[in-house]
């Protein structure tokens, strides 16, 4: 059956090159994670794994595609993952993005089972980034960046750390499961930079039945692209038909000058 892999790698590779032309808008992760105020850099379970930690890839069993939409001020528009095994310690994947007249990128993920509990993973990303110049002209610039991820899953507590975009962004996560049902997530985003950005993050998520998921979360503290300071409340659900889920999230935030936002986002999640 690898062969039958390798096509459908070539085949996803090709509809998210398709799908996300330069005509279409911003990007970013699927609405399960947004559910739960995007806490995964524990968990990373699933093909959002290419975003939030690539070490996460290795946890699955077959080829998964996911592809988010979103509506609102400040929502993400489109985002598309794709990750497969390529043996029992491998894995590897893949998202396209682009932000309409500012950031456009390609990353590759790979991820490696290194004992039975602890794995790690990388991306490498190709950007292109629009932005105004210290002569207040439109500029662009292209570069190269990496992402590296660490995963340890335990039989109750995970532990999981990003460093984004060359180590720029440090994000530790922890996943406490409190049995099969429910778990709790904490984050905290951009943790070096006390003075400007650094964040923190809380999820809940509640399974009822083999069908449905709950997601509740907070955030706080990281800047927007306007510069302004945010706080955050995010609901989410999922239901699962056998190897289709369907998801739904509400990113409602407020900034600090009041200023209050509402995001909806839905994404498909297709295992093969």
């Amino acid at each position: 059956m690898r062969w039958l892999n390798k096509i459908i790698g070539i085949g996803a590779l090709a509809l998210g090159c398709l799908t996300f032309s330069p005509k279409s808008t911003e990007a970013c992760s699927g609405a399960a994670p947004a559910g739960r105020s995007y806490t995964n850099i524990a968990l990373a379970d699933d093909a959002s794994a290419v975003y939030y930690n690539p070490a996460g890839l290795v946890q699955l069993e077959r080829p998964e595609i996911d592809l988010a939409v979103g509506t609102g001020d400040y929502s993400y528009k489109y985002f598309l993952c794709y990750g497969q095994p390529l043996d029992s310690t491998s894995a590897i994947g893949f998202n396209v993005s682009h932000r309409t007249d500012e950031w456009d990128w390609l990353s590759l993920s790979y991820s490696r089972e290194l004992t039975e509990n602890l794995s790690v993973g990388a991306n490498l990303g190709f950007n292109r980034e629009k932005y105004i110049n210290s002569d207040g002209i439109d500029a662009e610039k292209q570069y190269v960046s990496a992402d590296f991820g660490v995963l340890y899953k335990g039989d109750k507590l995970n532990l999981g750390l990003l460093l984004q975009g060359n180590g720029y962004n440090v994000r530790p996560g922890v996943c406490f499961k409190f049995n099969d049902r429910n778990m709790l997530l904490l984050e905290g985003y951009n943790i070096l930079d006390l003075d400007k950005a650094a964040g923190i993050r809380l999820g809940l998520e509640r399974k009822v039945g083999d069908k449905w998921s709950f997601r509740a979360g907070y955030r706080k503290g990281e800047f927007d692209d306007s510069g302004d300071n945010i706080q955050a409340f995010t609901l989410g659900a999922s239901c699962k038909h056998k190897d289709l889920e369907a998801s739904i999230a509400l990113d409602s935030f407020f900034q600090a000058n009041f200023n209050y936002y509402n995001n909806l986002i839905l994404s498909l999640n297709k295992k093969f």
